[in-house]
């Protein structure tokens, strides 16, 4: 397993225990909204596409950003490390 897909994993391990904390706590609508960044994930494990990687991190992400108030911290991290094996992938 590459870099990449070890990062993907992360993020989904990351994601399923937010689902469960907010699940627990009776907050169904952050349990979607996790859920919802992260449903095409597995798809993206294991993917040569540059473009649906690419699209993860410009525009699955940034929908997420914009309906959650307090993101696990360690997806920043995670999200700096995809975008910089991204530019490394990516034709000049």
């Amino acid at each position: 397993m590459n870099r990449r897909d070890e990062i993907y994993c992360q993020i989904l391990s990351t994601a399923i225990l937010r689902i469960r904390t907010f699940g627990w706590s009776e907050h169904a609508e952050l349990c979607a909204i996790e859920a919802d960044h992260v449903h095409n994930i597995p798809s993206l494990i294991g993917e040569s596409n540059e473009a649906l990687h690419a699209y993860y991190l410009k525009a699955e992400r940034v929908g997420y950003l914009s309906r959650v108030a307090n993101p696990d911290a360690s997806y920043a991290e995670l999200w700096a490390e995809l975008e910089a094996i991204g530019m490394k992938a990516s034709p000049s």
